[in-house]
């Protein structure tokens, strides 16, 4: 994993890929079954998940289950489903959680 992105906190396991958050709002992916590659090979364009930009919180873990993969943030939660990218739906669980 040389070529992994660099100020990752946790690293994940989830739809045959690595997902490291980089930062308050990124989540980095590597390719398909090829952890050493954190870019499309044919465009050059970083994998990547916005997760909520703009939103003063900061990701603080991420888990997957057999069917999603889930971001934790200061006070709200994600969900991504689907295995490629193309399928993945991001749904916001809450916003509403956390300390004041």
């Amino acid at each position: 994993m040389e070529n992994a992105p660099k100020g990752a906190k946790f690293v994940v396991h989830y739809a045959d890929r690595l997902f490291m958050p980089v930062g308050d709002d990124d989540v980095r992916f590597s390719e398909l079954l090829d952890p050493d590659t954190w870019h499309d090979p044919e465009t050059g364009i970083t994998n990547n998940i916005d997760v909520e930009t703009g939103d003063d919180q900061e990701i603080t873990g991420i888990y997957a289950t057999q069917t999603k993969l889930v971001i934790l943030k200061s006070k709200s939660y994600y969900y991504i489903r689907g295995y490629l990218p193309e399928e993945w739906e991001k749904d916001k669980v809450s916003g509403d959680i956390g300390l004041p």
